[in-house]
């Protein structure tokens, strides 16, 4: 086969996915609005009682755009490890006159497009919930796609990167409770590398090898602007090199558990 073949294969099979996602679109979007909606409330309007500054809500709203894709990828890692024990569906696909890396790369396209369908919602929700407490105007929206696209292409990548590593379903809280729940928590979501780095510098450069640290720094610095953040391009590079070395480790990983090397 050529390449036109190929593309073709990958195309029809990504056009499959999306018409079983499209069947649960409307509830993954109720789902990311309870998750948005809570999380706004909660550090918009409960925690300035407590002492927080006010602006502290518009810092979690682009907080909430960059790792909106992170607990998906959770859940699509779920869904692959449920049929590498179960239906085996993936082993027909690899039946498909196409070289086997290439149905890696439709699930990475597929996730990719589906995590965007649904972080397209937080930046909109997130300005209507905290409406004149959340300016749009310094969104530079240029940076704001690029980094939005490359940060879901990661998060598809770590779905599979994570799903090379459970051998069980029984085992799979390890995963959120080892990676996941680590790199979210520590990855500048709830502060930033700034203020980190006042309070432990050697924390702080030790967070440089956490993707989740450029993934949310980066699109801080594209919605609020480039105030005591990473340096935005720096972070897109990062990213970037986080996606070429996880994508082959993954791919690399998943062939061998499935025996086709």
């Amino acid at each position: 086969m050529n390449i036109y073949s190929y593309f073709h294969v990958i195309k029809e099979l990504v056009k499959t996915d999306l018409i079983i996602f499209k069947k649960i679109a409307l509830d993954k979007w109720v789902d990311m609005f309870i998750w948005i909606s809570t999380m706004t409330l909660v550090f918009a309007y409960v925690m300035p009682s407590f002492g927080l500054v006010k602006s502290y809500g518009a810092f979690m709203v682009a907080s909430m755009c960059s790792t909106a894709g992170l607990f998906q990828a959770f859940a699509y890692m779920a869904e692959m490890v449920a049929d590498f024990e179960g239906d085996k569906i993936i082993t027909y696909h690899f039946t498909l006159p196409i070289p086997s890396w290439l149905i890696f790369i439709r699930f990475i396209i597929y996730y990719t497009i589906a995590f965007m369908f649904l972080g397209l919602l937080v930046l909109p929700a997130g300005k209507i919930m905290l409406w004149n407490s959340f300016s749009l105007t310094n969104v530079h929206y240029g940076k704001y796609a690029l980094i939005f696209i490359v940060t879901n292409v990661f998060y598809a990548i770590l779905a599979l990167w994570t799903t090379s590593f459970v051998r069980s379903l029984v085992r799979i809280d390890s995963v959120w409770m080892r990676i996941i729940y680590p790199l979210w928590f520590l990855g500048c979501f709830q502060f930033s590398w700034k203020s980190l780095h006042q309070a432990s510098p050697l924390l702080a450069y030790i967070d440089l090898i956490n993707p989740i640290t450029y993934i949310s720094e980066g699109t801080r610095a594209a919605i609020l602007g480039q105030t005591g953040s990473l340096n935005f391009w720096w972070c897109i590079i990062a990213i970037i090199g986080f996606i070429v070395f996880g994508g082959w480790h993954a791919i690399t990983r998943l062939k061998k558990r499935l025996d086709f090397v």
